[in-house]
């Protein structure tokens, strides 16, 4: 019997998610026993050959409206106990609407029999009596048990263990007794009466039984079936029904529960023991899509019901906790289910089992970057550790994979992550790398409502995280704009990475995309900070009996032979500290240069922020012909195809061009601009889509204001092509500041300030924010342009737009990512070898090769 252990208190949903160990297995090396199996249901449980597990539930029935039925029985027996002083007899009729299935077995009442003093005793602990209730029911939805009393409804053929004949059938003895820790302890003696169709149910002293059960036959019940917690499974599969039948609808074949849709669903897994389960995924086939739309029958919801039922299970939840593979049959129809993303995921898949992750698929996807790898020196990388900064794509988990294959020691990826959502598959795919070399981490976004910037946390979709409180704690602190977050959870990262590497022996390596913290590591080593300082920086907790004194220079040489970069950004901003400190303190190796990069790349990547910003306007409704758009940074790699594009696409508009190196306009009929005031007046004041690709903020308040108040343009667009968060920096903390003011004004005009989001209108995916700028001028002059508002639309939140879709297509991305493999590689061959690299920028295709090799070593190279 169950329920002999200590009680559990289940709150609210989401006070047990909060107190669940998430993020630890509690119970990692669990032991499943192996062969048949006997389960509560009565069912026995099958291993199967290729380690899965197989039950057929076909017979097995479940009730619904039986909490709202035992509930109400409970109460007419208990009332009856209190005020008479006689034995007790109540009868409650089934209702056939609210428990239809127990009706269809032919029972029209239920009857409760207790004796005088029996009755007494059962007031003493009436939530046992409830819950004792429950059970007897819910072993009559058992094949193991309601088979015996209704042997027809359970396809199950009369044998000697279903009594003489049909008038004559077992009775079923329900021990509570034997497991009652209080003074007084009971059984029920559970009857069908198939002449009066009615369920009796007598009550009885466990030490002072009057009833003579040898004369009775029966089968006493030794595990009544299910574990409740008062969740209605026919509810719950209802409501999880709609979900499912709402994609087909949508043309989809799977369905995400969470936990604030179906709070019920979770707390029935909690107390079954999957603590660590944060979302569970519903999976179809096409065929069953078909089946619904067309039938929409109660079968389907009877077989999630089954499902559900499983999962109450304690036995069944022990082997999917291992990892393992759960089958049920349920007549011609197939359920598989197991868990992945270490633990914290429930796959439930109808038809078919789910494809199963493989992150060789997106090596696959990358040719050149497959064959370069191919030709690598096998476990070429094993004696070093990599801290990789990078995008959350298809293109980095397969750069991540030709990684593993070159045998890394240890790799932990910290993903850049502006707008969009990461495909589920992907998690599914870098999850299941082992955590024993694998590591992923990515920051998310919280919305502030005094913020247009927000505010960032450690997300919770990626690796364990333990061991980073430290850094969950410092970024709440913070609460800090995305680069700066982005720069101390680096810092953290990488300086937990450089402990580890030191005591296994190895090197680091450091990878990233945008010069997050190369040059930071860089510009402290040239200020002279000492180690215990910079730890402190970035919220590091020293191991203990390290010295913090010395110098972060003499430490980090000792670990750190190089970083590697893939951006622009990042190559300016190594320069920039190359500059300003006469030089680096470490080789820095970057592909920012190459000429495949800046040419092939930066077309693909012009097109790509292009085609996402028309994707946005595609559901604001507007069009890219009507737009004066002006491109920042309209000379550089990226945004001279942004701006020839641009030309051809705004039919009925403009396209302008700002960039340094442009060539003065001076009366000629030149559309770029060295300056922003070199603009014509009835260029600019037509600007409704701004561009921009330089990696710094360019445009001043000032303009804004001007733009605001003299423009025409009543909508505003601004979008980012940069790989950093700063293209509109001065914008951003204008809006900010102006929504913290208590009485904002604009030009000494009175304003008010209103955001909300800009979401997809199929999808409803994140796109950005929208500020409305309401000018509340009823007492005072209008402001020059004449309205009463102007819309600002940030699209994708001033950040990297073209991430906020599928950046740049994989094809082109191959060879980049191949380029970069290579460089990676190619130095540490040469470091092996012994061929030091003295500090300073190596830029494939400038001063080396993309092995790494400089010109200047290959020019001293003999015939």
């Amino acid at each position: 019997m169950e329920e002999n252990g200590k009680k559990k208190q289940i709150g609210s949903i989401l006070d047990n998610l909060m107190r669940a160990p998430r993020f630890k297995k509690e119970a990692a090396n669990r032991e499943v026993p192996h062969g048949p199996q006997q389960t509560a249901f009565g069912i026995p449980l099958m291993e199967q050959a290729d380690g899965t597990y197989l039950i057929d539930m076909t017979a097995m029935r479940v009730f619904s409206g039986i909490p709202g039925f035992v509930s109400s029985l409970t109460k007419q027996v208990l009332e009856q106990c209190r005020h008479s002083t006689v034995d007790i007899l109540t009868r409650t009729m089934v209702d056939p609407e609210n428990t239809p299935e127990l009706a269809a077995l032919g029972v029209t009442h239920v009857v409760v029999y207790a004796r005088g003093p029996v009755a007494r005793h059962l007031l003493e602990d009436q939530e046992a009596f409830s819950r004792h209730l429950r059970l007897v029911l819910d072993a009559v939805q058992t094949p193991r048990w309601g088979g015996l009393l209704f042997p027809r409804a359970f396809d199950m053929e009369r044998d000697d263990s279903c009594g003489p004949t049909q008038d004559e059938g077992l009775a079923l003895l329900f021990p509570f007794h034997t497991t009652c820790e209080g003074p007084f302890s009971h059984f029920i003696l559970l009857e069908y009466d198939c002449q009066g169709r009615f369920l009796r149910l007598t009550i009885e002293d466990g030490a002072q039984s009057r009833l003579f059960l040898k004369r009775i036959p029966h089968r006493v019940v030794n595990e009544p079936g299910r574990r409740h917690y008062r969740q209605d499974i026919a509810i719950m599969a209802d409501q999880i029904f709609t979900g499912i039948h709402r994609e087909c609808q949508n043309q989809h074949t799977e369905y995400i529960e969470i936990p604030g849709r179906q709070a019920a669903f979770f707390e029935l897994l909690i107390a079954s023991g999957l603590k660590e389960v944060t979302g569970a995924v519903f999976r179809w086939t096409q065929e069953t899509s078909e089946n619904l739309l067309l039938s929409q029958d109660s079968a389907f919801s009877l077989l999630l019901c089954k499902i559900l039922v499983l999962l109450e299970d304690v036995g069944l939840v022990r082997i999917l906790a291992a990892g393992n593979t759960l089958e049920m049959v349920d007549g011609r129809d197939r359920i598989y289910m197991d868990l992945s993303r270490k633990g914290a995921m429930l796959n439930i898949s109808i038809g078919e089992p789910r494809q199963q992750p493989d992150m060789g698929a997106h090596l696959r996807r990358m040719p050149h970057l497959m064959e370069t790898q191919a030709a690598a020196a096998p476990g070429i990388l094993e004696n070093y550790r990599i801290f990789l900064v990078h995008h959350a794509t298809s293109e980095v988990l397969g750069f991540v994979r030709a990684l593993d294959v070159s045998g890394c020691g240890f790799l932990t990826t910290l993903f850049i992550r502006y707008q969009g959502v990461v495909p589920d598959f992907h998690l599914e795919d870098m999850l299941s790398m082992p955590e024993e070399r694998f590591r992923f981490h990515a920051l998310q976004r919280i919305e502030l409502r005094e913020s247009v910037d927000g505010a960032y946390i450690l997300s919770r979709q990626y690796s364990d995280m333990t061991g980073l409180k430290d850094l969950d704690r410092a970024l709440r602190s913070l609460r800090g704009n995305y680069l700066d977050s982005m720069r101390l959870t680096a810092g953290h990262l990488f300086f937990r990475e450089a402990f580890a590497a030191r005591e296994e022996g190895r090197r680091l390596l450091l990878i990233e995309d945008g010069g997050y913290l190369a040059p930071v590591l860089n510009r402290l080593c040239h200020e002279s900070w000492s180690l215990g300082e910079v730890l402190e920086r970035f919220g590091v907790t020293p191991p203990e009996g390290l010295r913090t004194d010395i110098r972060i220079k003499d430490w980090l040489c000792e670990v750190l032979p190089a970083t590697f970069e893939h951006t622009t950004n990042g190559y300016y901003h190594l320069q920039t500290v190359e500059r300003d400190c006469n030089g680096l303190n470490f080789p820095a190796l970057t592909i920012a240069t190459s000429r495949y990069k800046n040419i092939v790349e930066a077309e693909a990547c012009a097109y790509s922020i292009l085609s996402a910003v028309e994707s946005i306007f595609n559901g604001l409704g507007r069009s890219m012909l009507h737009r004066h758009a002006l491109v920042l940074g309209s000379k550089g790699n990226i945004g001279r195809f942004v701006m020839k594009a641009l030309t051809e696409r705004v039919s009925y508009g403009t396209a302008l061009g700002l960039d340094l190196k442009a060539t003065p306009a001076g009366g000629n009929e030149s559309r770029e601009f060295s300056h922003i005031h070199q603009l014509l007046e009835a260029d600019w004041k037509h600007l409704d889509l701004l561009v921009g690709i330089t990696g710094v903020s360019v445009l001043q308040r000032d303009f804004f204001e001007r733009l605001l108040l003299e423009g025409s343009a009543e909508q505003l667009f601004f979008a980012s092509g940069s790989t950093k968060t700063i293209e509109f920096a001065d914008l951003t903390d204008w809006i900010e500041a102006l929504s913290n003011a208590s009485r904002p004004r604009i030009g000494g005009h009175p304003v008010r300030i209103e955001k909300r989001s800009i979401q997809d209108p199929q999808n409803r995916v994140m796109q950005g924010h929208h500020v409305r700028i309401v000018f509340e001028h009823a007492s005072g002059p209008p402001p020059p342009f004449g309205g009463r508002r102007k819309d600002l639309y940030l699209l994708g939140n001033a950040m990297p737009i073209n991430f906020l879709y599928y950046g740049v297509p994989g094809e082109v991305i191959d060879g980049v990512f191949e380029e970069l493999y290579s460089l990676v590689c190619g130095f540490v061959s040469r470091y092996e070898r012994g061929e030091p690299y003295a500090p300073g920028i190596y830029a494939v295709d400038v001063n080396t090769d993309k092995q790494g090799v400089p010109y200047e070593a290959k020019n001293n190279v003999g015939p």
